[in-house]
């Protein structure tokens, strides 16, 4: 694997990651384990993206595991 220092988290991995969604689920899952050391970001596009379907339906479970997943791994949000 090419060495790398940061890397840019877009919509989709998250999505399939925090919904358990296979066949990408584990590939996701394996990526970030092999990123222990990576800086992870995301955008403020990601955020909005992911959370606008929970906030209406008003599924405070998925709003909730968005947020433990990026304060438990220290993942920062890039503002444009």
């Amino acid at each position: 694997m090419i060495d790398f220092n940061k890397v840019f988290l877009d919509t989709s991995p998250v999505v399939y990651y925090l919904e358990n969604s296979e066949p990408y689920y584990l590939r996701i899952k394996n990526f970030l384990m092999e990123c222990v050391e990576c800086d992870l970001v995301t955008s403020t596009v990601t955020v909005t993206e992911y959370l606008t379907y929970p906030y209406q339906q008003r599924n405070l479970k998925a709003v909730n595991d968005f947020y433990a997943f990026y304060r438990r791994n220290g993942y920062r949000v890039k503002k444009h």
